[in-house]
């Protein structure tokens, strides 16, 4: 997945879930790290961060929530816009996110297993893409955009 991903040259993100859900960056490939808290929900074994997607050095958006339900969608989403420094609290998804994933500077899509979301504002509102069960999502152009679910489902969201 999408819970440790490489940005830029030297730069780096982890997210975490369960007990806390927090946010590990580190500038220089791994050798230091700092941490952040979150608003995303924690304190359960099927809590916590799932997914982060970097826009650019800057802006980024978080996913998570509660696997064990769902449908859940508080405190499943956040953003930040001074390199992961801090984590605003966002709204608007369906429930439980398992990926995200940047289209564009501002289209992102969130995918989990009671559908997915697209954001067409760079995460300010969301509206429901679609009801499948998917479980991670990758675009690298809005040409390709692929998600995965089980079963070895593969899609292509256009």
């Amino acid at each position: 997945g999408t819970c440790l991903i490489a940005h830029g040259k030297d730069g780096l993100f982890l997210v975490t879930g369960g007990g806390n859900a927090r946010v590990f960056h580190s500038n220089d490939r791994g050798r230091t790290w700092t941490v952040t808290e979150t608003p995303i929900v924690k304190g359960r074994p099927g809590t916590g961060i799932f997914s982060i997607a970097m826009s650019d050095a800057r802006t980024g958006v978080i996913v998570g929530g509660d696997y064990e339900k769902p449908a859940e969608a508080a405190k499943s989403l956040a953003v930040t816009a001074d390199a992961g420094k801090t984590w605003k609290a966002g709204t608007g998804l369906s429930g439980y996110r398992s990926g995200v994933t940047y289209v564009d500077r501002k289209t992102i899509i969130a995918v989990g297993t009671n559908g997915s979301n697209v954001s067409r504002d760079a995460g300010k509102t969301w509206k429901l893409l679609g009801t499948e069960d998917l479980n991670s999502v990758q675009s690298r152009s809005p040409k390709a955009t692929w998600a995965v679910g089980p079963n070895g489902m593969v899609v292509k969201l256009k």
